[in-house]
């Protein structure tokens, strides 16, 4: 896990439509960024260097890949996805 500085998110039509795709909202993305969030980073060769992770309001996990867009500290989603179980582990052990 690595300390990141996530001031804003930026969204657009693309990732939008990735979300929408995934059956996620990009209100509950905006709620694992305010709620508790961990970020990670990313595997080699992804176009997103990090990922968020996080529950809901409802308690629904997602992995949100995101990449630096602008300034140092506003990112972008290139999508989102609901967490595996092994995600959702990784996130509650704090690893």
């Amino acid at each position: 896990m690595r300390q990141i500085d996530v001031a804003a998110l930026v969204f657009d039509d693309e990732n939008e439509a990735k979300f929408k795709a995934n059956k996620v909202s990009v209100d509950e993305v905006q709620q694992v960024w305010a709620k508790w969030p961990r970020y990670y980073v990313n595997r080699p060769g992804r176009r997103a260097s990090h990922v968020m992770v996080g529950p809901t309001r409802h308690g629904r996990n997602l992995v949100v890949p995101i990449e630096r867009w602008g300034s140092e500290d506003v990112w972008r989603p290139t999508t989102a996805f609901a967490a595996s179980p092994s995600q959702v582990s990784r996130y509650r052990s704090g690893s």
